[in-house]
């Protein structure tokens, strides 16, 4: 925790709904739909190896990150 604590981590308030809507939408489970929601409301690229996520994002025309 003392070295989590050091890290310049900042942490965004995500729209409830939102989340919601995507993870219905795509049938996403509300975890991964947590990252998908701010990353379209903020316009930020999204990294991530999976699947079902990545096809969302494509879907939500957000930005990707390929690895």
């Amino acid at each position: 925790m003392t070295r989590l604590r050091r890290l310049s981590l900042v942490t965004i308030p995500s729209d409830d709904r939102a989340v919601l809507e995507l993870s219905e939408r795509h049938d996403l489970t509300a975890y991964d739909a947590a990252y998908l929601a701010p990353a379209i409301e903020r316009d930020c690229a999204l990294t991530t190896h999976d699947k079902e996520l990545t096809t969302a994002a494509i879907r939500e025309n957000a930005s990707l990150v390929s690895g």
